[in-house]
């Protein structure tokens, strides 16, 4: 979460960055000091998230890797087709 340098947070959220941003997109010379924390209900709403993706990538690149599977067992008459 991001929040405002200026801001009192939960003691049980950790800050993970600070930086500086601009208030208004067109605005370089307003910028406001803002801190990134986390808590522990949202790291861990992270971390699954970032398993699951894994999940969906190796779920992808194993039917994938059945599908070609599966052309190859016919491919010269695939090869023929498109001849």
């Amino acid at each position: 979460m991001q929040v405002p340098s200026s801001v009192k947070v939960p003691d049980n959220w950790t800050k993970q960055s600070g930086t500086s941003v601009s208030c208004t997109p067109r605005s370089i010379s307003d910028k406001q000091k803002v801190s990134r924390y986390a808590s522990s209900v949202s790291r861990e709403k992270v971390r699954t998230y970032q398993e699951a993706k894994e999940t969906e990538s190796a779920m992808k690149k194993s039917f994938y890797r059945r599908l070609l599977a599966e052309f190859d067992k016919d491919r010269n008459e695939w090869r023929d087709a498109v001849r």
